[in-house]
């Protein structure tokens, strides 16, 4: 029941958040997102509390007064007419996170391994004793936003959260087919069941709907960032890149390399937004991420000691330099970013293999080792069955009969992004064969994404435009 009452606690501060904007839309996607939403509250939350007071005891009041807090502002808002439309929605996103949670204690329904293990005494370790320089290299090697859920076990005197992964798991496959639904021209409802049923059915992510790992969160935050900005240059509505936003931060905290993927993402959504009327909100946006991610930066900093394999102060630095590398290229008017912007999708892709080589003349073989590591995983021995087979095949048809920036866009962050994975392998270890290989694992971000792309692409018409998100110019 313990558990219960956190999940139902961050849904509804998560929902409320959401139903600052209008519109039955933002309604489905605001419960459809309002666990992970009220999980980045928590996030954000904690880390204030634990820099100020060194605990995170009192985290589910501040919480709380914040969800209250945003009522209050709904209600001034909505008045109490407006509010009686608005119930039955908030509601539902507290009882789905009391379900939730009471289902999965009941049954206990949880998948754990050695790195499961140590991020969750990682939380409780924090919330027992708050920050202590023996954490220097926990710190370096993951991410926040787990251990600090986990650390909710110790506040409300439970062994260990259970539910967290599966309501993720539910709002990733509901905010996959409600954005689906919201952007196709044809067969919408088709496409979105369609598409839940191939991710649900393989079998690594519903393993993941039990597994407590950061890998789940990171693909739940990045694909709301997606979601976000389609929705957004779909509809006009700038509202949409608000979820973007809380998307992209959320993915940042999720793993320690977070940032350099979430420069990559934004710099190329740049290319796709910077001819429309939602351009100046979205460097707005982007300014005020990276400002938080510096400041978080330089405490991480000051946090690792000597650091870890993963993560060192060299390795922030150069993270910090993407960051403020990122923010001159969307930020900056001079025509010739204005250039780059616009050949983005094809720049990134040109470097990314050129990065790919190099690293091969580099460490040959070190390098050939991951790719054999990561395509075994993905083909074979990842747990994916037929997934990855299928997105092979079909995302470069899809997308390539999507003409326009918005889908070269998606085609060049997939490229990048293995790229980055590659890269990341030569600093450490080579990557193993077997589905509990981190490398295998980051591939779950990337699949929900190129599902979306591919569904959409499917069941758009052609003479509207770029099929994964509306390419018209609004002036």
């Amino acid at each position: 029941m313990r558990e219960a009452l956190f999940l139902m606690l961050l849904s509804f501060s998560g929902f409320v958040h959401c139903s600052r904007f209008s519109g039955t839309h933002h309604r489905w996607i605001g419960l459809a997102v309002a666990f992970p939403v009220g999980l980045g509250h928590w996030t954000i939350i904690s880390l204030v509390a634990l820099f100020c007071s060194g605990g995170v005891r009192y985290v589910p009041f501040l919480v709380s007064v914040f969800a209250l807090i945003q009522f209050l502002f709904l209600v001034r808002r909505e008045r109490w007419a407006g509010m009686l439309a608005w119930l039955p929605w908030g509601l539902t996103a507290a009882a789905l996170g009391l379900v939730a949670g009471l289902s999965f204690g009941k049954l206990g329904w949880i998948q754990v391994s050695y790195d499961s293990i140590e991020q969750i005494a990682f939380g409780r370790a924090l919330a027992e004793g708050g920050w202590d320089s023996s954490y220097g290299f926990l710190v370096a090697t993951w991410g926040m936003v787990l251990p600090l859920e986990q650390a909710a076990s110790v506040v409300f005197g439970i062994d260990v959260i259970r539910g967290g992964s599966g309501l993720l798991a539910v709002s990733l496959l509901a905010l996959l087919a409600l954005t689906i639904w919201l952007l196709a021209d044809e067969a919408r409802v088709t496409a979105a069941v369609l598409a839940v049923v191939f991710l649900a059915s393989t079998n690594f992510f519903a393993f993941q709907s039990a597994y407590v790992h950061n890998s789940l969160p990171s693909a739940t935050f990045l694909l709301m960032f997606l979601s976000g900005l389609a929705l957004a240059t779909k509809t006009g509505d700038g509202s949409w890149l608000e979820l973007s936003f809380v998307g992209i931060m959320g993915f940042a905290l999720c793993r320690t390399e977070g940032i350099l993927f979430s420069v990559a993402a934004l710099v190329l959504a740049a290319s796709v937004i910077e001819k429309t009327s939602l351009w100046s909100r979205f460097r707005r946006f982007v300014t005020a991420y990276v400002v938080v991610m510096l400041l978080w930066c330089f405490v991480w900093m000051s946090l690792i000691g000597t650091g870890s394999d993963i993560m060192t102060k060299e390795r922030i630095i150069i993270q910090m330099a993407a960051l403020v590398f990122g923010l001159g290229m969307i930020v900056l008017p001079w025509d010739i970013f204005g250039r780059i912007r616009t050949n983005m999708p094809e720049i990134a892709v040109v470097a990314s293999l050129a990065a790919i080589l190099l690293s091969y003349i580099w460490q040959p073989e070190h390098t050939l080792k991951n790719l054999q590591v990561i395509l075994g995983n993905l083909l074979q021995d990842g747990r994916w069955g037929m997934a990855w087979w299928s997105v092979i095949v079909a995302a470069p048809l899809a997308l390539s009969l999507a003409s326009g920036r918005n889908s070269r866009a998606l085609i060049s962050f997939a490229i990048v992004f293995v790229s980055l994975v590659v890269l990341m392998g030569l600093m450490r270890i080579p990557y193993r064969l077997g589905w509990f290989d981190s490398a295998n694992r980051i591939f779950t971000h990337l699949l929900p994404l190129l599902v979306l792309g591919c569904a959409v692409a499917a069941t758009s018409c052609p003479n509207k435009g770029d099929e994964l998100i509306n390419d018209e110019i609004r002036e």
